[in-house]
């Protein structure tokens, strides 16, 4: 069974997403901080990240470089926003998607 980690500091949108994704069928780790994720990540090697662009303390950008350079570098990382830059930057920068 595949592995959904999903990071967002939305709470609410960190529920709703992973409801969704548990009825599916997915395995769902969910965080609302970075530096919690990043650890998470790394202890149970999802198989997808779901990564928001824009949150406190770190960035989805810093937070995708940082999951690039360890164990977790061929994660597949979809990160997510509302601001129309983020897409062409994300991609930029190692996501393999972008939802917007």
């Amino acid at each position: 069974m595949a592995r959904i980690l999903i990071l967002d500091d939305e709470e609410d949108l960190v529920e709703i997403c992973g409801i969704i994704l548990q009825e599916a069928g997915y395995v769902v780790d969910a965080e609302t901080s970075p530096v919690r994720a990043l650890a998470r990540a790394s202890r149970v090697r999802p198989d997808l990240v779901l990564l928001d662009w824009v949150m406190p303390d770190l960035s989805g950008d810093e937070v995708l470089l940082r999951l690039r350079q360890g164990g977790t570098a061929d994660v597949p990382v979809l990160m997510m926003s509302a601001s129309p830059n983020a897409a062409t930057f994300s991609r930029a920068i190692g996501a393999d998607a972008f939802l917007a």
